[in-house]
């Protein structure tokens, strides 16, 4: 079983259905997910096949599934705050957070919580309440999740969708301008707070 196995070949095994076991039985996914990020060392940093160090394992890599099963989840809003959750520590462990190869868990966040056009059914006062939950279990991966959703020129990117799942709830023809405002109102006075007297933090900002 996932949890007996300690080298990360039996979820290496599963990559081709993760978003399919996922969809079938969200919680129970999720608490294999949640187990499997636990530690010091989490097993699901073994899926992560894609550094210059693994080029030979081909053009895709196990956590590609893995990102787009949470995807999936973050569609609706009863599964947004763990599925948000577990993505943010996918990030914090990414080996090559900035590598060529995507989906990356840091970008797949800010796909979802993209202010103009997010990838999930939540309304803005749920996706704030999630993320401001995040600050506590991740705070490297949320501080710079705020910063990625500020509005800015270019190009929003599609999430995975779910098969079977009727979650999915377009939101797009619904988000004005005053809503962005607003979001990004939000946003703002997170990042001012959450900065406090952390120069490099100001620095960032």
């Amino acid at each position: 079983s996932l949890k007996d196995d300690l080298t990360g070949r039996a979820w290496q095994s599963l990559a081709d259905v993760l978003p399919l076991l996922a969809e079938a039985s969200p919680d129970r996914f999720l608490d294999a997910v949640e187990a499997s990020l636990g530690g010091d060392d989490p097993l699901l940093r073994t899926l992560f096949l894609d550094s210059e160090d693994a080029a030979s394992f081909g053009a895709s890599s196990p956590h590609f599934s893995l990102v787009w099963a949470l995807e999936n989840l973050c569609w609706s809003p009863d599964h947004l705050s763990r599925a948000a959750s577990a993505l943010a520590r996918l990030a914090d462990i990414d080996p090559d957070p900035r590598g060529p190869r995507h989906p990356r868990p840091a970008g797949s966040l800010t796909q979802v919580f993209n202010l103009s056009w997010p990838q999930t059914s939540a309304p803005l006062h749920r996706r704030l309440a999630v993320l401001d939950g995040m600050r506590r279990r991740s705070p490297k991966a949320h501080w710079s999740l705020l910063q990625a959703i500020l509005p800015a020129p270019g190009f929003g990117i599609p999430s995975h969708r779910p098969r079977w799942r009727a979650w999915v709830h377009d939101r797009t023809d619904e988000i004005n301008s005053a809503e962005v405002v607003a979001g990004a109102a939000e946003i703002v006075t997170r990042l001012l707070e959450y900065a406090g007297t952390d120069a490099d933090r100001w620095t960032d900002l």
